[in-house]
This record gives C-alpha cells, sequence and structure tokens, in this order.
C-alpha cells in the first residue's frame, strides 16, 4: 500500500527517461524506465534536470508507444490548514520568466482527503510546452482558507524534452557492395556523377506517430580504389562473303584480326563524389539531401494511423567519374554497353567506354580454289568487332566510416542514449568486385 504523501507538501518524483531501456520489436517503442527517480517534491533546495519523452506525455498515453510502468509528471498533496475554501484550492504552471503555460485550474481532494496533479502536453489542462519548451518550470498548489489567507507549495524542474526514438540499426554496407563484375552488373550510376550507388546504409523505422528532427554528419570517406581495365575487340557479328583475296571485291579485303591490350592495375585514393540523403523505403522517395560537407538535417515524418512502422535508409552514395581514367583521348563517355548481334555473335555487356566499330572488319576464314590450275585464296566469311575499354577488376577499399547522429524534438538536440557509437561506426570495408574475364 503506498503511504500518504507528507503533510504540507508537494510530493513528486519522476525518472530521467535516458536511462531508458526500449523495445522496438513490437513495431512501436516499449519503455522500461531505469536509473534513480529524481525527487521533485516541494522541500527540495533546486531545480533538478529531468529529461523526458515529449511524446509519452499525452493523457491517456501515446499513439504508438508504451511504458512498462508509468512516469508522468504526477504529484500528491495532503494538508491539516483548517478552513480551506474548496473552491478556491488550484494549481498553475509557469515557466521561469514568470509566462503562464497553466493558469489556476481547480483541483479537489479524492475520498482520502489527497489532492492529485497530473500534467500532459493535451487533454483536459493542455501544455504544449511541457513537450516543447527547455527552460526552468514550476508548478504551484494554492490553498486558500475562508479567510482569504494563502499557502502556496511549489516544485520546480528544468524540463528538457526529447524526441520520440527511432528505431536505428546499425549501419552496414550497401548496394553497392554486392555487385561483382562477373555478373556484369551495370555500373553507370558508379560512374556518373549525379547518381551514384548506395556504398553505406543506416537503416532507420518511424515507429511513433511523432515527426522526429534528425541531423547526420560523415566525415569525407577516406580509402583506396583499384581498377583494371581491358582494351580488347569482341565480336559483334559474322557474316558469310565469297570473294578472291587477290583480286577483292570489298575494301576489308582479307585482313586478318589480332588485338588486345589490358592496362596495368591503377591505385588511387578514392577520389570520386559522395552524396548523403534519407530515403523513403516505401515510395522509394528521397526526404533530404546533404551538403557536400555530408552533414544534413530534416525531420522524419510522423507514422500515420493504421500504417505499419515505416522504413527509411540514410544513404552514402559513391560516384567515381574517373573510374576508367586511362581512357584514350578519344574516348569521352563511360557507362554500361551491349555488342553483339546475338545471333551470329553472343551479346556481350560491360561497364567501361562507349564502343568503336569503325573499320573493324575482318576476313575470318579462307578457302583455297584452283582456277586453271592457278591456287586463288577466297575469303569466304567475315568477323566484325567492337573495340571495347572495359572495367575488368575493381576493387574499394574504405576506411572506418563513423556517423554522428541527432535528434530532437522540434529542432537538433543531441544523440539519444539509445543509440551507441558502435552502431554509428562502419569498421574498414573492402568491395572486391571480383573478375569480368576480358
Amino acid at each position: 500500500m503506498t503511504p500518504p504523501p507528507p503533510l504540507n507538501t508537494l510530493s513528486g518524483r519522476v525518472f530521467d527517461e535516458r536511462n531508458d531501456t526500449i523495445d522496438f520489436s513490437t513495431g512501436e517503442p516499449v519503455h522500461t524506465h531505469g536509473g534513480t527517480a529524481i525527487d521533485l517534491s516541494s522541500d527540495q533546495a533546486g531545480c533538478p534536470d529531468v529529461y523526458k519523452y515529449a511524446y509519452l506525455m499525452d493523457e491517456g498515453g501515446a499513439k504508438y508507444g508504451k511504458e512498462t510502468t508509468p512516469n508522468a509528471f504526477s504529484w500528491a498533496a495532503r494538508t491539516d490548514i483548517a478552513s480551506l475554501d474548496p473552491n478556491a484550492t488550484a494549481y498553475r504552471l509557469r515557466d521561469t520568466a514568470g509566462t503562464i503555460l497553466l493558469d489556476w485550474t481547480q483541483t479537489f481532494p479524492d475520498a482520502s482527503g489527497i489532492y492529485h496533479i497530473d500534467l500532459h502536453r493535451n487533454g483536459e489542462h493542455p501544455i504544449p510546452q511541457l513537450g516543447t519548451s527547455v527552460d526552468e518550470l514550476h508548478l504551484e498548489l494554492r490553498l486558500r482558507t475562508t479567510a482569504g489567507n494563502e499557502t502556496v507549495l511549489s516544485s520546480c524542474w528544468k524540463n528538457h524534452p526529447m524526441a520520440a526514438p527511432l528505431a536505428i540499426s546499425t549501419v552496414r554496407t550497401g548496394q553497392l557492395f554486392g555487385l561483382t563484375l562477373p555478373a556484369k552488373p551495370a555500373l553507370a550510376p558508379l560512374m556518373t556523377i549525379s547518381s551514384g550507388i548506395a556504398a553505406i546504409e543506416l537503416p532507420i523505422v518511424q515507429e511513433t506517430a511523432e515527426p522526429v528532427a534528425i541531423a547526420l554528419s560523415i566525415p569525407y570517406p577516406t580509402g583506396t580504389i583499384s581498377t583494371t581495365a581491358a582494351d580488347t575487340h569482341v565480336v559483334t557479328s559474322i557474316t558469310p562473303v565469297d570473294f578472291s583475296c587477290d583480286t577483292p571485291s570489298e575494301p576489308v579485303g582479307c585482313k586478318q584480326h589480332a588485338y588486345t591490350k589490358t592496362y596495368p592495375t591503377m591505385t588511387q585514393a578514392t577520389n570520386g563524389i559522395w552524396t548523403l540523403a534519407i530515403v523513403d523505403d516505401v515510395s522509394q522517395q528521397t526526404v533530404c539531401t546533404g551538403s557536400l560537407t555530408l552533414d544534413l538535417a530534416c525531420t522524419i515524418p510522423a507514422r500515420q494511423a493504421n500504417e505499419a512502422p515505416h522504413p527509411y535508409r540514410a544513404v552514402l552514395s559513391f560516384s567515381a567519374q574517373k573510374l576508367v581514367e586511362f581512357r584514350p583521348d578519344d574516348y569521352n563517355s563511360s557507362g554500361d554497353y551491349s555488342v553483339g548481334d546475338g545471333t551470329t555473335a553472343a551479346v556481350t555487356k560491360y561497364s567501361g567506354l562507349a564502343p568503336q566499330t569503325d573499320n573493324l572488319t575482318f576476313c575470318s576464314s579462307h578457302r583455297i580454289r584452283q582456277i586453271h590450275g592457278i591456287d586463288y585464296t577466297f575469303c569466304i566469311e567475315h568477323t566484325s568487332y567492337a573495340r571495347i575499354v572495359a572495367v575488368d577488376k575493381l576493387t574499394l577499399a574504405l576506411d572506418a566510416v563513423p556517423f554522428t547522429l541527432a535528434t530532437g524534438e522540434s529542432a537538433i538536440a543531441a544523440q539519444p542514449a539509445y543509440v551507441t557509437a558502435a552502431m554509428l561506426a562502419l569498421p574498414a570495408s573492402t568491395w572486391n568486385a571480383g573478375d569480368a574475364g576480358f
């Protein structure tokens, strides 16, 4: 049985919710409050700091979010002052400048003679500033006798509302690290400065009905990128012909084909472009994009009524416009290409420089015929080629990449306690794309 509060004292206590253990596994945050309770009684010497999640201050509880035990701003009081005017007993809340946040509000004792005061940011007696104001707040309970004598009991605290929690998973490598050159992936976004491919991701799930201001920052990644390119000819078509090589009827004649070149591996510091964005995983739309200094600030929208937890990703994308930096002067475009007619010659897919096909048809099969006892060489087949410069091997070695994350109720505040530095740090990672086989 809970003992009654001391006489003529506002009695209250609350847990600092920075110590909460939060379980996100059910699709909404479940808070277990821990640590030592903060005394908010009126006989305290100072005004203690109190950190509480704003969305848990709603009367009747949060739309999405639970507490294993209540932790409201709640006080109890009883008095032995005689001849009280029951209609004059009231409480109010003001800030440190004296601004009234909730004016005098009547309160009546329960059957045991105890007055109860609960403060909420909404409901019958809403105090929205509870969830937004970082300030020293003062609660006052007025006890007035029928003769007009007043006693005021007061409690104060430094209010620090916190943003609703986001379910944040450990940072991980992205789509880029799953690409392999033998699979002939589409690397055009990697070679396009305005695009890029997701290299690093931080999963974020919005489980609450509260918009959350979020800020992310990443130092510019460092590391090395090693590329080997093959400069070679691949067959694009095979055509039957029939003409004498001694008196050719075509300019191609009976020229033989022989050509291949592989560039040496080039290793250099990562000199591409990095972009940071938050992406909505349902709509695939970009919520916000960071600056060239790889930082961003925006708001994760509230989860809507009857909506499942809403997934987002912070995405760090990489593009390396000079991935094929050793290209000849006459090559000025890079991307994903296919050569080969698919009938007489297999289709070859590659990522690299645009193909060249001019003057690349050769005689690929001959036959000797006797005419009037003299041997003549005839070309009976032409093979056409495309000269390609293709990415053949590719390795990206990144040093460790640490994220910095902060959230706030309406403005950015600090890194939430439920997110650890280890969750935000990607260790040194290597993407070895393998060998395309050129």
